[in-house]
């Protein structure tokens, strides 16, 4: 179900990109076309999909993006990430994106491929910004990973790769770059993939060449179908199958052959049709290929060069194709009853009790919107909903809130509709809640929490300064917000110095604040040398006493000072943790018959306490 509003077309080729999918539905065109915009969409949620692309810094993750968004019809005309022309990428909204060619805030868009909905989250690539990838990961249902084929696996790969695994996120990968000269051999890359992120994956596309070779790159070999695929027109629009190539037949049938051992072994179909030496049909190869994904034992690999426009749409297929909708995803829930925790399993059903995570929060004129996952039931305008952390007890105390206005998000740009069903992504305004936060209707019942999201903690800080010394409250309001906005962002005031100090996960993470600072609230700042919150480590052996003898002697006139400490250090068998589930440390009196006061005691129990907070090293 649609509702659009007519407007004129740009050209007849967008009319025939937006023409197929919108037929898939009952719409139909006119002859001189329209131009649609989509006020509330009902889309079937075995079509929907909700992915993200994340990478390594540099790997052209809003490239992809951009393209993805001009070949679906949701943009007329592509913008480079540096922003050269004065536009920039569309996903890179914020003025400090733009002038360093980089993805600071994930972003979310919507658009479709053929009968296809997709919900589209671009993350960063820098570690910094690392907390915008988990968050946005924690509620998707697939993602791309997308690899640099110069760099192959780098630094942040692994960790995006190790965040999708924390969220049991399916995924598919994309080489991208093969424009490039530097390109890695694709051996290289496979074995990368296998060897350093442990995924089981095979190539479903071999590049027609690369940057290296005379010709350059000039498309893509599908190995399932045995095509060449050869894109042309405005800006790779047109796609021609033709026969693969005499020099790229052998490569393409051992790829084919390695495709299928792979899929042999996690495909029942494919194991029997392997086994008695017959070849599986392009459908069985296919079905074998999803289960795999959405099992998470295989991970089909594609290639291209995004800015090259070659390769997107055989992409976009494989998203289509191979990544799940709502319904093949298990997330889960959490309902306390009398203090104990009982895991449940959430339906992707419109008509269930109502439960959304908010995950993200962006402040724009004081007011904040919301991005917002519903797993269950159906969130309206209009509804009153109760919010609370994970874990929360006693849900009569929690704060409620009446949905005032309900969006769908393109970057910075938002699309009212009435209401949200299970399975889709959009964005509450005016809602007063935290990142985390579980929204449940305020009538229900029964009433179930989400997990919450892993938030690494702050790895360097910085002291600053406003230069006006007047506007010291509007600093501390400002990073009041950046704190709502970004978990792994905190400042503290030292009660005796007045100092302020900010804390982040690196120096372009604070630098960035510091000119938000400046360009959106007027406040000049200046700031102090970085300080690396270090932690020293005992490499200490389970069960191993590790004994310590120590004289203090100081003579600085009169009596002077004079002790002997001994004892020991062990790991605790059954670590205790304290109130916010953080370990703690144990300090034990093993004196007998001693005529030492308690108050000396007290003094070396404090002592052992600052020690184990700083370490030795660090000056304790």
């Amino acid at each position: 179900k649609a509702t659009v509003s007519v407007l004129n077309w740009h050209s007849h080729r967008t009319m025939r990109r937006f023409a197929r999918p919108l037929a898939t539905w009952g719409v139909r065109l006119p002859q001189h076309g329209v131009q649609l915009r989509f006020a509330a969409v009902e889309v079937p949620i075995d079509r929907l999909r909700n992915f993200g692309i994340s990478a390594h810094i540099d790997s052209g993750k809003t490239t992809l993006t951009e393209r993805i968004l001009f070949y679906t019809g949701k943009i007329q005309k592509i913008h480079e990430v540096n922003g050269k022309d004065g536009v920039g990428a569309v996903m890179d909204s914020m003025k400090e994106e733009r002038e360093r060619g980089i993805t600071i805030k994930s972003a979310a868009t919507f658009s479709t491929w053929k009968d296809t909905w997709l919900n589209i989250i671009d993350t960063p690539g820098h570690i910094d910004f690392t907390v915008e990838v988990e968050r946005s990961l924690r509620v998707l249902d697939g993602a791309v990973l997308v690899m640099c084929a110069v760099g192959g696996v780098q630094s942040q790969t692994v960790t995006v790769d190790r965040q999708m695994k924390r969220y049991d996120v399916p995924r598919v990968i994309f080489i991208n770059k093969l424009d490039r000269k530097e390109t890695k051999e694709m051996q290289m890359i496979i074995d990368e993939v296998r060897g350093k992120l442990g995924l089981n994956a095979a190539f479903v596309q071999i590049p027609h060449g690369v940057g290296r070779d005379p010709l350059g790159c000039e498309g893509v070999v599908d190995v399932i179908n045995r095509k060449w695929l050869k894109f042309s027109g405005f800006n790779g629009v047109d796609i021609e199958e033709a026969e693969c190539p005499k020099n790229l037949e052998a490569e393409m049938e051992a790829r084919r052959t390695e495709l299928i051992e792979t899929l042999a072994d996690i495909d029942e179909v494919i194991e029997e049709k392997f086994l008695e030496d017959e070849e599986p049909t392009v459908e069985e190869i296919h079905a074998a290929i999803r289960k795999g994904v959405i099992d998470r034992t295989f991970c089909p690999i594609f290639v291209g060069t995004a800015k090259g426009n070659i390769g997107v749409q055989p992409l976009l297929d494989g998203v289509s194709r191979y990544l799940p909708n709502p319904n093949e995803v298990v997330n889960r829930g959490i309902v306390v009853t009398e203090g104990q925790e009982k895991e449940v399993v959430l339906k992707s059903d419109p008509k269930s009790d109502l439960v959304a995570m908010a995950f993200k929060i962006d402040i724009k004129n004081k007011r904040p919107l919301n991005y917002v996952r519903v797993y269950q039931g159906t969130l309206k305008k209009g509804d009153s909903v109760r919010l609370a952390p994970r874990g929360t007890d006693n849900w009569k105390d929690a704060k409620t809130a009446k949905i005032t206005k309900l969006v769908r998000m393109h970057s910075n740009n938002v699309e009212e509709v009435d209401k949200l069903r299970s399975g889709e992504i959009g964005g509450v305004e005016g809602l007063e809640c935290s990142s985390g936060d579980t929204l449940v209707n305020a009538m229900q019942k029964t009433v179930v929490s989400c997990e919450s999201i892993f938030v690494p903690a702050p790895v360097i800080s910085i002291q600053i300064f406003p230069k006006d010394v007047t506007k010291m409250q509007d600093l501390i309001n400002a990073l009041f917000q950046f704190k709502r906005e970004d978990p792994t962002f905190s400042f503290q005031v030292d009660p005796e110095t007045k100092d302020l100090t900010i804390a982040g996960m690196g120096e372009l993470h604070l630098e960035v604040f510091t000119m938000r600072l400046n360009s959106e609230f007027n406040i000049e700042v200046t700031s102090g040398k970085p300080f690396v919150q270090f932690r020293e480590f005992l490499p200490m052996q389970p069960g191993v006493q590790y004994p310590f003898d120590y004289r203090h002697k100081r003579q600085s006139g009169g009596r002077g000072q004079f002790a002997q400490l001994s004892g020991y250090l062990k790991l605790v068998e059954a670590p205790l943790t304290t109130k916010d589930d953080s370990p703690k440390n144990v300090f034990v009196n093993g004196q007998i018959g001693s005529s030492l006061p308690d108050n000396f005691v007290k003094s070396v129990a404090k002592a052992f306490e600052e020690v184990v907070e700083k370490g030795p090293m660090l000056g304790a």
